[in-house]
């Protein structure tokens, strides 16, 4: 029986303006991937991946049940997923700031944002185990670096069509 789904579309909220962390020397500090520093709340971060996810969304011809579907039997796609958020919490500079108790439950409440509460949370246990199969962790790695690409070139996630769609 598939899983019951909310769509949930993420608010428009104004952030704060980003503010660079400075170093002694006036310097912006690096954070865990060699970008700027960027102080983010977890608010914050669970609006930009919300945002994010939901563009890659709707380039996919299915309703938001559908996906949950595809992620639920596709781990690379599961991945990719995860991928996202790992990146974005690197970005954000959010998994420095967190224990690592609260940083997975800002990815459960992410996830419960985006397909709703039965869904996110079947998402989110299946991510847990997953997190040490290869092909997951290959998904992963698409994730992380086609949210790279977009966030700091433009470039259109391509691969999360690809996946989601075509099971590649």
């Amino acid at each position: 029986m598939p899983l019951e789904i909310e769509v949930n579309r993420p608010a428009i909220v104004e952030t704060k303006e980003e503010k660079l962390l400075k170093s002694e020397e006036g310097k912006p500090k690096a954070n865990s991937i060699g970008k700027k520093e960027v102080d983010f709340s977890e608010t914050d971060y669970i609006n930009q991946v919300n945002g994010l996810i939901h563009i890659m969304l709707e380039t996919c011809p299915i309703t938001a049940q559908a996906a949950v579907d595809k992620f639920m039997t596709n781990k690379r796609a599961l991945g990719y997923l995860f991928g996202v958020h790992d990146y974005l919490s690197r970005r954000t500079n959010l998994i420095n700031k967190e224990t690592t108790e609260e940083f997975v439950i800002s990815i459960q409440l992410s996830y419960s944002n985006i397909f709703g509460d039965k869904s996110g949370e079947a998402l989110f246990n299946a991510t847990c185990s997953f997190l040490s199969d290869e092909t997951f962790k290959n998904g992963q790695k698409i994730g992380v670096a086609e949210s790279a690409r977009y966030l700091e070139k433009g470039e259109l996630p391509t691969s999360f069509y690809l996946l989601l769609m075509l099971g590649r």
